[in-house]
């Protein structure tokens, strides 16, 4: 009789203990914990809702601004609502809220949260052919140097590299940098002219115009 009454008194407890964390987890759930921040933005101790409502209002002008996409000597814009670039908000948050009962993730919750990254989606198709679009604005061919003879003075044409975006490797830094940053250095490929125009202009024209031949 005495062992039942002890197992009935350990079995409301268990229920007792039960329902407080569960009623604790319920709460935390719907909170994002304190001193969280988002890529610097302050959202600890807002619920879910709110901290999207912020996250939306702060992000609305940067997620819209265009990449400048940067070479040596030009400069491509990407528009990001057309290049496949989304913030996701729902996979921001989803690890900061949201019903647990993992004691882990409520003891990091109620204990405070971190500067957390913000999570993007990116369409890896439009993104590439974004980035496709962008670099024909900042390709260059490679301009070899020349030399015309009027009236027998010789008047060189200076080379130029060539350049050439690396549209994966770009895609890539494009994918990782946005929003954050706004400039982006395009990877390239560049193919140097036959003669510098160093070569060319030291040279005596005879020998010019055999540089020149080769």
């Amino acid at each position: 009789m005495q062992a039942s009454r002890v197992f009935l008194r350990l079995l409301v407890a268990l229920v007792v203990l039960a329902g407080v964390y569960g009623g604790l987890a319920l709460f935390v759930s719907r909170h994002v914990p304190t001193n969280t921040t988002v890529d610097s933005i302050a959202i600890g101790g807002m619920s879910r809702d709110e901290a999207t409502v912020t996250l939306q209002r702060v992000l609305a002008t940067t997620a819209s601004r265009p990449v400048h996409l940067e070479t040596p000597s030009r400069t491509g814009d990407i528009d990001p609502g057309t290049s496949g670039l989304a913030v996701d908000l729902e996979a921001t948050l989803s690890d900061l809220s949201g019903f647990t009962l993992n004691p882990v993730k409520l003891w990091a919750r109620l204990t405070g949260g971190e500067n957390q990254p913000l999570k993007i989606h990116v369409d890896r198709s439009k993104l590439t052919e974004a980035v496709t679009g962008a670099a024909r604005a900042v390709d260059s061919p490679v301009k070899e140097g020349s030399i015309t003879f009027t009236g027998g003075k010789a008047t060189a044409v200076v080379p130029s590299a060539g350049q050439v975006v690396k549209v994966p490797v770009t895609t890539d830094a494009v994918a990782a940098a946005w929003p954050r940053q706004q400039v982006v250095k395009a990877v390239m490929n560049l193919t140097q002219p036959k003669l510098s125009a160093d070569e060319i202009n030291r040279a005596p024209p005879r020998t010019q115009a055999a540089l020149l031949e080769a």
